[in-house]
């Protein structure tokens, strides 16, 4: 999933997937898991959600 930010504030979203969610953006990579995310923001930013892999070497 890609979100473009038009204003910039927090992002909060759901995790559909049990493994997590990994996320990179402005913040830099960052790993959630449990049901709700939360996410800083900056006006015009491209945050990028996709299911956590536990193979995937991006960060547990």
């Amino acid at each position: 999933v890609e979100i473009i930010s038009e204003a910039g504030s927090t992002l909060t979203f759901h995790i559909p997937w049990p493994e997590g969610a990994f996320c990179t953006g402005s913040f830099g990579e960052k790993r959630m898991s449990g049901e709700i995310g939360e996410l800083p923001t900056t006006a015009g930013e491209t945050i990028r959600i996709v299911k956590h892999s536990q193979s995937d070497s991006r960060g547990a």
